[in-house]
Order: structure tokens, then C-alpha cells, then sequence
């Protein structure tokens, strides 16, 4: 066993002493970059990087989150260097690497790091990304910071830099007993109790090896920042923030602690790591146990999409629907309202004007300046912004088209909201206000429906649609040319269908269910609804899908890359704006 110990700590040695020597020699390389950036200076993207990373603030506030941590750059995932010495060393690196990759120069320091007083820790990090938005990345994530400060857990929560924000909890936070990689696991196992998607959540972070974007370096894709955002500030944030030449530093932001963290965490593990199912609701009552600290201010009031789950007393479909149209109609009426207060139309041209310029836009600011509320500002911009997308739904031809393909089918208002039975045309343009009154600055109210079809009582799936749907990897191109060999096929096979552009990158080929209909067994769609046995088991594929898919796989050179849409999926209502583009879901002629 002591022979074992001393090779390991040999091996240990020499790869330190392999990063040392590798530091030394990339730091003077970056050094010497650094000297040709001054005597004759650069333009474009590389200019740009230069004067980030020359800043004092930015080489500072990197080296104070960096402390102890070992460190790679770009995407190695694994350790480059032992440390980073000196806070201008950061520039060096940053330039050496940039000099030798088309991607940004974006610093990564593992999760586990070594305080001053040589105590190991491992920060737990937590991380929701859809991939596709920034603003459903942060809506998804606000429960879960507010459920640590519910609890007066000391967080950290900075922006990615491309969609995600990132929740840390500093390693010394947690108590001495309970910093084990199984602690780390059975939280996270707790966290995705509270999280709606669970396989947004990204789980990697169990790892005291994982490596993590250090606050304030850059992304190496999209070239924005890793912005450190106060709590304060959370449902305030633009990812304009996030550009190299807008960064401010915010103060204080990582190495204080409070004196009791410790204590408070003890009092969260002993309850979290005993529960096995928890819910907001449930969160909600645990937390009045508990001492609220005033570690963080508290995340601003915002509201939610109601869903059955968050109400105390249930409510039934046709209360769910009403307080939806009520809660329209009172947006509308406070918007009215707030149109002839002082000075806040003084404030919206303004806030135009920036946003016709693409400056960075700073409500509060301009809230103060013109002397207006500032939830008065914020309601009567989102108007603004959405106005085009609400006269959009107020078209009466619209709302028949989308109201006659929703007949038989599950409604869902918005990506995350709840499930209705649309009553009349009518009723699309105030369940878009509604929408509107819920979502991020850069989303617009979007409506989808079921592939299935359902009976009157809206209990059984009687049918669906058959719909093959394009992944052209963010190519229109490529998804034209899969759409292509997609109608070659079904027209090879003699089957009618209708094509549609999903306001997107994506094409969609859908077979509607009178024309593949086949007699197959229909289960309940209620749980715990008595059915006979032969209902109770899950639909037949047609036998048109089989053929479909074999024949796209012997005539595609990536048959994967065209999806075959399951029974239980939704997909957006023709004539629906796309949630992310704005863009009409509409047909398009064969």
C-alpha cells in the first residue's frame, strides 16, 4: 500500500510539474502576442478579445472565482494548467489560445477547488438548458433559486453566455460531514424533483472533476460573456448585458459567506436528502420551518402561468379556461390604464429608439429618468413589443383557421402552460394575451396542439396523424433537401398528405388520420380510468409507418435525421406564431 501511495504521489509530482513548465512557456508566448497588440494594434474579433481581457476589473474578478481551481481553455476537459499564478496572466492565456483556434478563448476551472487554508471542496452546480432560449432557460431555473432562498441556502448564479444561467453553491457552504460525492448526488436527485423537464438538467455536475466557465470569460461559441447576475436582478436580465464591450463587474458577487451558511445548509440537507417526491407547493410550506435569513435579496414577484398542480384547490377545466380569459381582460385593462400616465409614452420612445439602435437596454434607467413606475414602464413596453403578434391573433380569418384545425384535439397554451378546449375563435386572441403577460421579452404566444385526436368528453385518444418532421441541424438548406427525399417517398407509396413550415428551420409532412386509419385498440387517457382490457394496451403502429421508415432508411443517406412524430407529442397549431421565431406555422404547396 506505501508503494502505491509514493507512485501516486510520483505521478502526481511530475504532472505538476509538466503543467508548470507548460504554463511558463504559454504565458511568455501570450506575453509576446501581447506586445505586437500594443505596438500595432488589430481590428475585428481578435481586437475585440484583446481589450476584454486587458481590462484590470475583468483579470481581477477571473482570478478571485479562478482561485484554487485547476484550469483548461476551450473544450479539452481536462486539466491545461495547475492554476493561474497572477491575474494578468489571464490575457496571456487567453491570447496564446485565440492565436491557435477559431473559437473565443473561454477559460474552464474545475468545480473542486482548494481554499487558502488547503481544505479541499467541490461547489455544486446546477444547470437547466434547453439550448434553443435563454429566456425559458431562466423562467425554468427561477424555482429552483427561489426554493434555495426559501431556505436561506447562500447561492451564486451567473449567465452562461449562451443560454443557461448556472446555480452555484459554494463548497464551503456545506457542513465538514456532509461534502461527499453521495451528498452531491442525493441533492441533485432533490433538485430534479422540482424541475419540470428533468432531462433539461444537466447532471454532470456530480463530478468533482466537471470543469465550469469561469465568471466572466468568454463563450466560445457565441462570444458573449459568462455574466455573474445579482438575485436582485435575475427577471431583469438581457443578454445584451453579456456583450464584451457592455460588461460591468459586479462587486462582492463570489468569496463572501455568511457566518452561518453552514448551520442553515445542515438545517436544507437534513430535510432535502429525506425526500423522495417534492413539489413547489410542498417546498413552499417546508421553508416556513426554517429561519428566513437575509442572505440575497429575494428574486422580485413575478407572475406564473397557472397550472393545476400550483393550486391549492383544483380547479375544473372550465375555472381553469375562465380565470385565463379574466386574467386577459385585466392585463388589457391595466395596460389602457397605464397609457395615459406622465411621461410614460416619453419613456417608450426612447426605449424605441434604443432598441431601433440595438443599444443596451436598461429599464430602470430609463424608469428614473423619465419619472415613471417601473412595473408601469415594463407592462406597457412588453405591449409594445408584442403589438404586432397581438394583431396578428385578433385576424378573424385567423383565429377560424386555427380554430377549426383545433376541433378534436388538445390544446396547449404555450410550450408550458396549461391544456384547454378552445370554445370559440374568439377565445384564441385574449388566451394570446394572456400568453403575452407570461412570457420573456423575445418569445411571442404560441399554441399547440395534439397529434392525437380525442372523443367529445375529451377522455379517449381515438386516432392520430401520421407527421414526419425535418432536423436540418439549424440549415434551411438541409432541411429542404431531407423534406425532398421525405415526399419522394410518400409519393412513391401513394399517400395524400400536406406539407407545413413550422416558422422555423424544421419542415413537417403530416398524414391526417382519416387517411391511415387503422382499427387498432384506444387506451384511457385519465389515470385510473376503468377500461377493458383490450383498451388498456397502447396503440398498434400502422403498418404505413413501418413501411415509411424502412423505405426512408434504404433511400436517405441519414434517415435519423427525419423524426416520426409519437402519439402523445404536440406540435404547433397551423397559423400559430412560432414561439421563438414569431414566424406563422402555416401550409406550404407541395
Amino acid at each position: 500500500m506505501a508503494k502505491k501511495k509514493k507512485r501516486k504521489r510520483k505521478h502526481q509530482d511530475e504532472q505538476s510539474q509538466f503543467l508548470t513548465a507548460r504554463y511558463d512557456v504559454v504565458v511568455e508566448k501570450g506575453r509576446e502576442l501581447s506586445e505586437i497588440y500594443k505596438q500595432k494594434g488589430h481590428r475585428g474579433d481578435d481586437w475585440r478579445i484583446y481589450n476584454y481581457y486587458s481590462r484590470p476589473d475583468i483579470q481581477r474578478a477571473m482570478f478571485e472565482y479562478a482561485r484554487g481551481r485547476r484550469i483548461t481553455v476551450l473544450r479539452h476537459f481536462r486539466s491545461l494548467y495547475s492554476e493561474i499564478r497572477e491575474p494578468e496572466d489571464i490575457l496571456y492565456i487567453s491570447l496564446y489560445h485565440a492565436e491557435r483556434s477559431n473559437l473565443w478563448p473561454s477559460l474552464h476551472g474545475q468545480i473542486s477547488r482548494k481554499l487558502e487554508n488547503g481544505e479541499q471542496v467541490c461547489d455544486f452546480v446546477i444547470e437547466i438548458d434547453y439550448k434553443r432560449s435563454w429566456e425559458t432557460c431562466f423562467r425554468a431555473t427561477r424555482p429552483i433559486i427561489e426554493m434555495f432562498l426559501d431556505f436561506g441556502v447562500h447561492v451564486c448564479v451567473k449567465f452562461s453566455g449562451h443560454c443557461s444561467a448556472h446555480v452555484i453553491i459554494p463548497g464551503e457552504t456545506f457542513p465538514i460531514d456532509k461534502r461527499s460525492p453521495h451528498i452531491r448526488s442525493q441533492l441533485m436527485q432533490f433538485v430534479s424533483s422540482v424541475v419540470k423537464h428533468v432531462e433539461k438538467l444537466d447532471r454532470s455536475f456530480t463530478s468533482p472533476a466537471h470543469f465550469l466557465r469561469l465568471a466572466y470569460s468568454i463563450n466560445e461559441k457565441t462570444g458573449l460573456v459568462s455574466l455573474p447576475i445579482r438575485l436582485e436582478e435575475f427577471n431583469n436580465f438581457f443578454w445584451q448585458a453579456a456583450r464584451l464591450e457592455e460588461v460591468k463587474v459586479v462587486d462582492d458577487w463570489w468569496g463572501i459567506v455568511p457566518a452561518d451558511v453552514q448551520e442553515r445548509m445542515s438545517e436544507f440537507l437534513q430535510f432535502a436528502l429525506h425526500k423522495k417526491h417534492f413539489t413547489v407547493k410542498k417546498k413552499r410550506e417546508a421553508a416556513k420551518q426554517f429561519k428566513q435569513a437575509a442572505v440575497k435579496p429575494k428574486i422580485a414577484p413575478q407572475k406564473k402561468i397557472i397550472a393545476l398542480q400550483q393550486l391549492a384547490q383544483p380547479l375544473t377545466d372550465h375555472q381553469l379556461y375562465d380565470s385565463m380569459l379574466e386574467s386577459a381582460g385585466e392585463e388589457l385593462k391595466r395596460y389602457e390604464d397605464r397609457l395615459g400616465g406622465e411621461n410614460i409614452m416619453t419613456a417608450i420612445e426612447k426605449l424605441k429608439k434604443d432598441n431601433k439602435n440595438q443599444a443596451i437596454i436598461s429599464l430602470r434607467e430609463h424608469a428614473l429618468e423619465c419619472g415613471v413606475e417601473l412595473d408601469d414602464l415594463w407592462l406597457v413596453w412588453r405591449w409594445e413589443l408584442r403589438q404586432r403578434d397581438l394583431e396578428y391573433y385578433a385576424k378573424a380569418e385567423i383565429q377560424q383557421a386555427m380554430y377549426r384545425e383545433a376541433e378534436d384535439r388538445r390544446i396547449q397554451v404555450g410550450s408550458d402552460g396549461p391544456f384547454v378546449k378552445l370554445r370559440s375563435p374568439q377565445d384564441i386572441y385574449w388566451l394570446a394575451i394572456f400568453l403575452h403577460s407570461h412570457l420573456g421579452v423575445n418569445e411571442h404566444p404560441a399554441f399547440y396542439r395534439s397529434v392525437a385526436k380525442y372523443d367529445v368528453q375529451d377522455r379517449f385518444m381515438i386516432d392520430y396523424d401520421i407527421i414526419l418532421e425535418t432536423d436540418g441541424r439549424g440549415k434551411r438548406e438541409k432541411s429542404v433537401e431531407l423534406m425532398q427525399s421525405v415526399i419522394k417517398v410518400l409519393q412513391e407509396l401513394d399517400v395524400t398528405f400536406d406539407l407545413r413550415f413550422t416558422g422555423s428551420i424544421n419542415l413537417q409532412a403530416i398524414i391526417l388520420s382519416p387517411l391511415h386509419t387503422e382499427k387498432s385498440p384506444r387506451p384511457p387517457l385519465i389515470k385510473g380510468e376503468k377500461a377493458d382490457d383490450e383498451l388498456t394496451q397502447p396503440p398498434r403502429q400502422p403498418a404505413l409507418v413501418e413501411s415509411i421508415r424502412n423505405q426512408l432508411a434504404t433511400t436517405m443517406r441519414e434517415p435519423e435525421l427525419v423524426k416520426i412524430l409519437k402519439h402523445d407529442e404536440f406540435i404547433l397549431l397551423n397559423h400559430s406564431l412560432n414561439e421563438f421565431t414569431g414566424k406563422p406555422c402555416v401550409p406550404v404547396a407541395i
